[in-house]
């Protein structure tokens, strides 16, 4: 990476093709950074791509700054891209980047370039202390996308590129040194065969990886919107429609506890106090009821003071207990979204233990008569729903149920 080519044709083409592969999706994800809300974790590939496009053109054309510093310059921008590649594949997955090793790697190898560049002058020694350094970093991309649990086929196919990526500035370095006679001066470093390897192999390699990379932000995107179709926007829970389509999927694996909640009094809020202040009160008990029910629960709204909780693998006491313990926290605290000092806001709960064989919609039907009762008994409690078979309610309070 030290000279600037003198002849046209074969030179110039290689001279050209990787800044403007690198410039090309540079601007791809300028554009999707702009296009996708601006997400930190697509600007940091532009910007990746932005440094490799600047480091050919200054590799082969050079600055008016002097011979030495233009190729420190140009390998500086190197290192500067593959580390905000790897980086952004990180970072796009929100696990944290491991910055002191990657420091320390980046550290010792500029050093040697510097080493090599000023005090004791050497071009392989530049060449194997670049390589490696930019070899090491997109490794330890690789080992962070390997960690990553429930990896997608784009996430994986990122992974191999990294690794690809990295096992090439090692590998291809070592072989082509080993097997050719390598540059041993500036005139001959553009025509080298390591040269031609580095420029096409980047080449391939920095457009499969780029192509992953959109995919995977395309992909996501599209995740995300599917998630938005599912998620009510108040609350944040899955909605109806969600809820209903998880917990029969649930079902199918084992027995479950259902809990329904529904909030006592709403409509007074409501017409009191306003709608701003009942959706407050809505998003509180959310909330709260996310932080009781733990990782593994099913949460959903389902109605519009109505909440769902499915809890698999749960006993019908640790059912009780969790709807008994929402009612109590949440009936004694003050209200948010109302005044201080105004009446407490209840809740009252249904809860039933599925039966095996029995179908999502009839395990609800069950838990909607406990809290139909639980209204009826005057709120603000839990009651356990019966046995399919036990026909529990009496006939005055069908005839009111139907009515």
């Amino acid at each position: 990476m030290d000279r600037v080519p003198t002849s046209v044709g074969a030179e110039i083409f290689i001279a050209l093709i990787n800044p403007a592969i690198s410039l090309v999706f540079a601007l791809a994800f300028l554009g999707l950074w702009l296009q996708q809300g601006r997400r930190p974790g697509v600007v940091v590939f532009a910007v990746a791509y932005g440094l490799a496009a600047l480091g050919f053109v200054v590799q082969y054309f050079g600055l008016p700054i002097g011979f030495e510093w233009s190729r420190l310059f140009s390998n500086a921008a190197f290192v500067a891209a593959a580390l905000a590649l790897a980086a952004g594949i990180a970072g796009g997955y929100g696990r944290p980047f491991p910055w002191l090793a990657v420091a320390c790697l980046v550290v010792s190898g500029m050093a040697m370039m510097v080493w090599f560049l000023f005090v004791q002058p050497s071009l392989l020694a530049r060449i194997y202390a670049i390589n490696f350094t930019i070899g090491g970093i997109c490794l330890v991309a690789a080992a962070e996308l390997r960690c990553l649990p429930g990896r997608r086929l784009v996430d994986t196919s990122l992974m191999v590129l990294a690794l690809l990526a990295g096992l090439s500035f090692f590998g291809r370095t070592l072989v082509v040194m080993a097997v050719t006679p390598g540059p041993q001066d500036l005139h001959a470093f553009f025509g080298s065969a390591y040269w031609v390897s580095l420029s096409f192999s980047w080449a391939l390699l920095s457009l499969l990886i780029a192509l992953a990379a959109i995919a995977r932000i395309l992909t996501d995107s599209m995740q995300e919107m599917a998630d938005r179709g599912e998620t009510d926007g108040l609350t944040g829970l899955p909605n109806r429609r969600a809820f209903e389509h998880r917990a029969s999927l649930a079902l199918a694996h084992g027995g479950a506890m259902l809990v329904l909640a529904d909030l006592d009094g709403m409509t007074t809020v409501n017409d009191t106090y306003g709608r701003r202040s009942g959706d407050l009160v809505l998003a509180g008990f959310a909330r709260r009821l996310k932080q009781m029910a733990g990782r593994g629960a099913i949460c959903g709204r389902i109605g519009g003071d109505e909440f769902g909780i499915l809890l698999p693998d749960t006993s019908q006491n640790a059912g009780l207990a969790l709807a008994e313990g929402l009612r109590v926290r949440f009936g004694r605290a003050g209200a948010p979204g109302l005044p201080g000092g105004v009446g407490r806001v209840t809740a009252s709960f249904g809860v039933a233990r599925h039966m095996p064989g029995e179908s999502y919609a009839d395990l609800q039907r069950r838990c909607d008569e406990a809290l139909f009762l639980a209204k009826r008994r005057g709120r603000d409690q839990v009651v356990s729903a019966k046995h399919p078979a036990v026909n529990w309610l009496e006939p005055s309070e069908q005839r009111s149920a139907l009515a």
